[in-house]
């Protein structure tokens, strides 16, 4: 698919690896890259406030994650957190608001799972 990245692949965008076969990637080399450059970067104790660290990055940047992660946040506060971030995202930067909907439907999705899955 293509997104406002390029050519996409799992999640994987041409431009952030230029010299990645986006089109052609196996599950198993998106998960390699994925656990590279994200999971194993993040080192935080807590489980399932890691998972949503790691989500988190992989949508709005590894760089972002220490911003994110001021105050030793919960898993909840955090998923707030990255909410209000894309809120005042589409404010600021009115051409993203198309994928506000996207963005907070993703956010509940990884609440709810958590909350059913992990924590119920």
């Amino acid at each position: 698919s293509h997104d406002t990245y390029g050519e996409t692949h799992y999640g994987i965008s041409k431009r952030s690896y230029p010299k990645e076969d986006i089109l052609n990637m196996t599950i198993s080399r998106a998960k390699e890259i994925y656990k590279r450059d994200y999971w194993d970067k993040i080192s935080i104790d807590d489980d399932i406030v890691r998972m949503v660290a790691f989500d988190t990055a992989v949508n709005v940047g590894l760089g972002r994650i220490d911003k994110f992660m001021k105050g030793n946040p919960s898993w909840d506060e955090l998923i707030d957190r990255r909410d209000e971030y894309y809120k005042a995202l589409a404010i600021t930067k009115p051409k993203m608001k198309k994928y506000l909907k996207g963005w907070l439907n993703r956010t509940q999705a990884l609440r709810t799972f958590i909350g059913e899955e992990l924590c119920g």
